[in-house]
């Protein structure tokens, strides 16, 4: 079938499924599909209350079951997956491909199978811009043969002055790539670290996703404005990108575990929840803004890396392991509910409250109350 929304004309109206499912959608479109889903593209686009089911998504570049890329504050709500999702390329997810331009993902999970080459998510590929994802979970198997592998985001490309929200998240799927794979994001890195830092936001071009290299894509433009201080007095031309990477970006990062398993080729990842941290702002920034985050210990070993790897940046304080059996006890339910409850009062949107797992539709690990697979 043919997408709804197109690069040229992207879909940016309002798609209420009033909590029906949609059965049978077959895309195959493996040598030139790119922007695939639903919805190919979306800008400004309000999706909600959709389920994808017994469907298989095949295409090649910037893949999802609801959308294959979204831009210009959308937001999907309520919405879930349960298909099958494969592309040749970068840049699948469960539900987006890619995310651009300050998108808000709420409610929203995955079921299904996951594949690719790079930037591969269970919800979201790759995300290029502000994000924000709240109560979103993925529980199915998500499989890259390369790099960027995340149970909830495959990678998350961060900018000066932008805010960055995951919140009341959690994997529970196996995560398997080459490198940098983890249960909730692949990898955290940015533009800035090369030299280059936008401002203002860069718009979202769709040329710069469009790539057939089985390299990884760093969505970079030349028409990007590049802000680089040149006043030599002040410390040289580069003192302004020295600064950007003292300062912590804002990432709120809380209240999310991994109890998926995650398995690699090489080394594995920084932590069990993300696979890498390309600068020290990237966790000095989970640290200051986030709260506490947790990962399974037990499902998820962690290699030498001083040994192969010596670009690791370590992991922030807040993110922490625990054994397997905590985390399927009540202490551990009521330690993320205690959280809510001191600080559900700060977000825009209402947090779910977690319960256990009593009829072991996730293994024994919290859900969401009123979750039903």
């Amino acid at each position: 079938m043919d997408t709804l929304g197109t690069k040229k004309t992207p879909f940016n109206g309002t798609f209420d499924g009033q909590n029906f499912s949609i059965y049978g959608l077959y895309i195959d479109n493996e040598t030139n599909g790119f922007y695939q889903g639903l919805f190919g593209c979306i800008k400004g686009a309000n999706i909600c209350n959709l389920s994808i089911k017994k469907s298989c998504i095949k295409a090649f570049n910037t893949v999802g079951a609801i959308v294959g890329a979204a831009t210009d504050k959308s937001t999907l709500f309520n919405c879930h997956n349960y298909a099958t999702v494969s592309g040749r390329r970068n840049n699948i997810g469960g539900l987006i491909g890619v995310s651009a331009e300050d998108n808000t993902y709420i409610d929203c999970s995955n079921y299904g199978e996951i594949s690719g080459l790079h930037r591969i998510g269970g919800i979201i590929g790759s995300s290029l811009g502000k994000i924000a994802i709240y109560n979103c979970y993925n529980n199915g198997h998500v499989y890259g043969t390369y790099d960027d592998i995340g149970g909830i985001l495959g990678y998350m490309t961060i900018r000066e002055k932008w805010t960055y929200t995951l919140i009341n998240c959690f994997n529970n799927g196996q995560i398997k790539g080459r490198t940098y794979v983890s249960g909730i994001i692949g990898g955290i890195g940015g533009d800035y670290i090369l030299g280059v830092i936008p401002d203002p936001p860069m718009p979202m071009d769709f040329q710069s996703i469009e790539s057939t290299d089985e390299t990884p894509v760093r969505f970079s433009s030349s028409s990007i404005p590049v802000k680089i201080n040149t006043d030599t007095s002040s410390g040289g031309k580069n003192s302004s990108i020295e600064e950007a990477k003292r300062t912590p970006t804002k990432i709120y990062f809380s209240n999310l575990y991994n109890s998926g398993r995650i398995e690699s080729k090489y080394v594995s990842h920084t932590d069990g929840l993300v696979g890498r941290y390309e600068m020290e702002i990237i966790p000095a920034g989970i640290k200051k803004y986030g709260g506490n985050c947790f990962w399974n210990i037990d499902k998820c070993t962690i290699t030498d890396k001083t040994e192969q790897w010596q670009e690791f940046v370590e992991s922030p304080d807040n993110i922490a392991s625990l054994s397997d059996e905590f985390m399927k006890s009540i202490d551990f339910v009521k330690s993320l509910n205690d959280w809510i409850d001191k600080h559900k009062s700060k977000y825009k949107y209402e947090l779910k409250y977690w319960t256990s797992d009593t009829l072991r539709i996730n293994e024994g690990y919290p859900i969401f109350e009123n979750i039903k697979k």
